[in-house]
């Protein structure tokens, strides 16, 4: 789907302050399940995920692929096809108004304008036929009343924004013609285009040299900074986020298995799938070796067990690993996990 795509020139009417009982974070996922029909028979992709982001706040989304985090990401637009996948259980809210229950008119609304979302694929989510620069323009005149040269100006100031120089010559050139790095801000600047609230990063850095990855992360630091703007930040690389996240959110099959403020999570992980992608992250100082690997791989969501779906690879489980889910339990530093690395 190309980027351009989740705009819309809908309006939202003005959010009403929380009141008792109402949460005061941006995004609040609520146990939310999510399932695809095959052969008749439902299968879950999601399992009772919660999680909740606030305003200005970076979170990260982590796990291995298939782990779900996608899925969660495109749930919060409803970008999933129904059918054959269908919200089963659960809530989605952004300011205190449940996604689920909005108009075509009002979800096109949020798509874009208060949330904007940069996609995994730069060369796939940009169109190949129509110019960079036409691209930035059409996200801009879908959010705005912006025409001729304020257009062209917004347009320009988007491209500096992202750090995109010599923006005459590049608002002209194709995907094609463009780096990576420079395809990756280009796509930042269509999801900045009606200065949302929350901007959703899925796999950023993938296919990027680790220079162009850390500027790009960088980048989106920044904007967080002067926007107050919050951030979901979705990979599989702990290693990408440990210096900008400010809580992550770790999930293994479907499910949430820890969370916890960065800073808890990399010193004293409690998950032992936690622990176990802090151990494979490669290491620029200490003694040479070979990298940890975690035996086995993530279990397709038809084979996944009634238990914890880490059991398999897991050295610390038993039966009752594979028989009992355990709860996700514990603040502000939580863990799904009948024998926690702690205890």
């Amino acid at each position: 789907m190309s980027a351009v795509g989740l705009v819309s020139n809908g309006v939202l009417g003005p959010q009403a302050p929380a009141g008792p009982g109402q949460s005061p974070d941006l995004l609040q996922i609520d146990r939310l399940r999510v399932e695809v029909a095959s052969a008749g028979t439902p299968i879950p992709l999601l399992d009772d995920v919660s999680l909740s982001l606030g305003a200005g706040e970076i979170l990260g989304l982590v796990g291995e692929s298939g782990c779900g985090k996608s899925v969660t990401a495109l749930s919060v637009l409803r970008l999933l096809p129904e059918p054959p996948t269908r919200v089963a259980a659960g809530t989605i809210r952004f300011e205190n108004e449940v996604v689920g229950s909005l108009s075509r008119r009002r979800l096109q609304a949020l798509r874009g304008s208060r949330i904007g979302m940069i996609f995994q694929e730069p060369m796939s989510s940009l169109n190949p036929t129509f110019t960079v620069g036409w691209q930035i323009a059409e996200a801009v005149r879908l959010h705005t009343n912006l025409r001729g040269a304020a257009l062209a100006a917004r347009v320009r100031d988007l491209l500096a924004l992202v750090g995109i120089g010599a923006p005459e010559r590049r608002l002209a050139q194709y995907q094609h013609e463009l780096s990576g790095g420079l395809r990756q801000r280009v796509m930042i600047a269509i999801a900045l285009a009606a200065d949302p609230q929350l901007l959703i990063a899925d796999e950023p850095t993938t296919a990027l040299d680790v220079t162009v990855q850390r500027q790009v992360l960088d980048l989106i630091a920044r904007l967080r900074r002067e926007r107050g703007m919050a951030v979901l930040l979705i990979t599989h690389d702990l290693g990408v986020i440990s210096g900008y996240a400010d809580r992550v959110c770790v999930m293994y099959a479907g499910l949430v298995v820890e969370t916890a403020p960065a800073g808890a999570l990399f010193v004293a992980p409690r998950h032992p799938y936690t622990a176990a992608l802090l151990a494979a992250r490669p290491r620029l100082s200490g003694p040479r070796g070979r990298l940890a690997a975690i035996p086995g791989s993530v279990p397709p969501p038809r084979d996944r067990l009634a238990g914890c779906p880490f059991t398999a690879r897991c050295e610390r489980a038993d039966a009752r690993c594979a028989a009992e889910r355990p709860p996700l339990a514990g603040t502000p530093h939580a863990v799904a996990c009948w024998y926690p690395l702690d205890e």
